[in-house]
C-alpha cells in the first residue's frame, strides 16, 4: 500500500497506522470523508441537492480538486456551507434536514 496512495488523501495519519487499520478491518476516518465527497457529488449530478450549496465549489472544480488527490479535509474546509461541511466532516446528517425542508 506504501507509495500507492498520495499521503495527503490521510493525513493526519501516517501510512503505517492507515495499513494497521485496514488490516484490523476499520475505515480510517479520511477514506470515509472522501467517499462523503463522491456522495454529495453524486448527490448534485442526480440533482438530490442544490449544487449551490456547494460554494465557492462547482461540481467540475470540485471534481477536478478530487482528481488532484487534495486532502479532503482541505476541501471541506472550504465550503461557504457549514451544515455541509460538518455532515461531510462528522457523518452526522442532522444538520442537512433545515437545508432539505427549504
Amino acid at each position: 500500500m506504501e507509495g500507492q496512495i498520495p499521503e495527503s488523501l490521510y493525513w493526519p495519519d501516517t501510512a503505517e497506522t492507515i495499513a494497521e487499520k485496514l488490516k484490523a478491518d476499520i475505515m480510517p476516518g479520511a477514506f470515509a470523508r472522501r467517499m462523503r465527497l463522491i456522495n454529495l457529488m453524486s448527490a448534485v449530478v442526480l440533482r438530490k441537492i442544490d449544487a449551490a450549496l456547494l460554494a465557492p465549489f462547482d461540481v467540475e472544480d470540485l471534481h477536478h480538486t478530487l482528481n488532484l488527490q487534495i486532502n479532503q479535509d482541505a476541501i471541506i474546509d472550504q465550503f461557504d456551507n457549514k451544515e455541509i461541511a460538518e455532515a461531510l466532516r462528522t457523518g452526522n446528517l442532522r444538520p442537512l434536514w433545515a437545508l432539505v425542508k427549504t
